[in-house]
């Protein structure tokens, strides 16, 4: 208690001093502004800078805006920029005209302390010639009334005003353009990771028969256990997307799944080497023999080809019946049998999967136990072991 009561007295102390100092015209600024250097705690001109300090009031009386003066000064300034902001501030600067209006700031009683902005809650004190002047009192108090003036009429001009509506104009069409390719952005991705769900979901199969670590860390980004009876799960959101080639997805269908990389390998390889011997696709199924309503049209067509003269209608019939008869005899896995040899005889071995190989000549991937076993369309299997 004792050190805070004996930090107020000092806080008391220096403010009086403070404030005798002020009224007696003793008390200076503790900075230069523009135009003037600290000697011995007092302000003295700089007369190098002093031809710029006049220039801003000339200028401004003459019409000119803060704008206009801070452009001009900048085109033969190597130091510091000028800003409108700045060229107010020697505008409004009583310092100028050689007098000061001190405490236009404060510091609070209570601790902590604070400085604040003087609006009235301290007494102000005005000093007269304290420091030489760089305009005439005359001018400093024109230039208010203008400055008061062109507030209350908000007088702008002309071109500043259209400038200036023009860049908030193109920076408004900037910030609509940014907004709608920010949600463009975000509708697009939105949409594709909606698809990459769908897809995943329409892939895999109707019910799992145990967990499908792929497919989870696919599916899920985060779970949040909110209570006992509450459990919210989130899709993972990505920032780019990963994206599955058609051959993948292709592949994931087949699989019931998503499949390990080696599985993708392993398919890649069992298909090329049908590739490179098209003759190992065979029927699974043995092909029966000829069916004896086969051999007797068959024998019938030979006699009529071989008794003069040939009746071409009834060998044309015949031939029509038998080529009927043997095109039923042939089954299903005889036909995809023939049509997958001669797809894989057109193809050239495959660096990658091929989703229009996959899609035509597949019908089911199954893993166990380290083991990759494809059906073809002929149902005919080819087993790879496990490629890890």
């Amino acid at each position: 208690m004792m050190d805070q009561k004996e930090s107020e007295n000092i806080s008391d102390n220096l403010r009086w001093s403070i404030d005798m100092r002020m009224r007696t015209g003793k008390y200076n600024a503790c900075f230069a502004p523009f135009g003037y250097q600290l000697v011995g705690g007092k302000l003295e001109l700089i007369l190098e800078q002093a031809p710029i300090i006049r220039y801003i009031y000339d200028a401004y009386l003459a019409g000119k805006t803060a704008e206009d003066i801070a452009a001009t000064l900048n085109l033969f300034s190597d130091d510091r920029p000028w800003k409108p902001q700045r060229i107010d501030y020697i505008l409004t600067n009583e310092r100028y005209s050689g007098n000061a209006l001190l405490r236009k700031r404060y510091t609070t009683d209570t601790i902590p302390r604070k400085v604040k902005r003087n609006r009235g809650e301290r007494p102000m004190c005005f000093v007269a010639g304290i420091n030489e002047a760089v305009v005439s009192q005359e001018i400093f108090d024109k230039a208010q009334e203008l400055r008061k003036k062109r507030w209350e009429n908000r007088l702008v001009d002309p071109d500043i005003f259209i400038s200036r509506q023009n860049e908030l104009a193109e920076q408004l069409r900037a910030a609509k353009l940014e907004k709608e390719r920010f949600l463009k952005a975000e509708e697009d991705q939105t949409i594709q990771q909606t698809q990459e769900l769908i897809e995943a979901l329409e892939a895999g199969p109707d019910f799992l028969d145990a967990f499908d670590g792929e497919l989870f860390r696919e599916l899920v980004d985060k779970i949040i256990v909110e209570s006992n009876d509450r459990v919210q799960v989130r899709r993972q959101e990505r920032t780019t997307p990963c994206k599955k080639s058609p051959a993948q997805k292709e592949l994931r269908k087949l699989c019931g799944g998503s499949p390990p990389a080696w599985v993708e390998r392993q398919v890649l390889g069992l298909l090329n080497r049908l590739i490179q011997h098209p003759e190992r696709i065979t029927c699974p199924a043995p092909v029966a023999g000829s069916p004896p309503e086969t051999e007797n049209l068959r024998r019938e067509l030979d006699e009529l080809l071989h008794r003069p003269p040939v009746d071409e209608t009834q060998v044309k019939c015949l031939a029509f019946q038998l080529a009927a008869l043997q095109l039923n005899a042939i089954g299903p896995e005889e036909y995809e049998t023939l049509g997958l040899r001669m797809l894989f005889q057109e193809r050239a071995p495959m660096v990658e999967l091929e989703q229009e190989l996959l899609h035509e000549s597949v019908r089911r991937i199954t893993v166990s136990n380290g083991t990759v076993t494809v059906l073809l369309k002929n149902n005919q299997t080819l087993e790879g072991g496990n490629g890890i």
